[in-house]
């Protein structure tokens, strides 16, 4: 097994102004809406004099085929939240950040590790021999996804 970074995307915001529940439900929305099963992997919430802290890593989850499968991971990191009056509706006010990533991982079935000779023609086969196909199958259509779940989340919080 072989993960590999496609790509990473940040959103950074301070001082923003945004309803931390909804955001949380469109971040899902958006990793279902992209072909991906959704998984919370951790959440941590320390209050504190000056506002909350809220962290938590959502993943994607999506299979190719037998050989290769994407994971996209979200970090959301909330800091010095407070609750606060905006246009008439309540909303969360602090410092936000958002961290998207974009993995493939290749034969995640281990059947190019079961032996050196393998592992030496696993290399062969992704670095010379199917490299622009294995771009094409699976590392571009990653990355439009990472793309495409950050210019929907800049919208969701309007900040174009």
């Amino acid at each position: 097994m072989e993960e590999k970074v496609v790509t990473k995307k940040t959103i950074s915001k301070s001082s923003a102004h945004f309803n931390a529940e909804e955001l949380y439900k469109f971040i899902v929305g958006e990793i279902i809406k992209n072909g991906h099963i959704y998984v919370e992997k951790e959440q941590n919430f320390k209050p504190d004099q000056y506002g909350g802290q809220t962290e938590y890593t959502l993943l994607g989850l999506n299979t190719f085929d037998g050989f290769a499968k994407s994971r996209l991971e979200i970090e959301v990191k909330y800091n010095d939240v407070n609750k606060t009056k905006s246009k008439g509706k309540t909303v969360d006010e602090g410092d936000l950040n958002i961290t998207i990533k974009g993995i493939v991982i290749y034969d995640y079935t281990d059947q190019w590790e079961k032996s050196d000779a393998k592992r030496f023609m696993f290399n062969l086969y992704k670095k010379f021999l199917k490299k622009k196909e294995l771009k094409a199958k699976y590392l571009k259509p990653t990355f439009k996804i990472v793309d495409k779940i950050q210019k929907s989340i800049k919208k969701h919080l309007e900040l174009y």
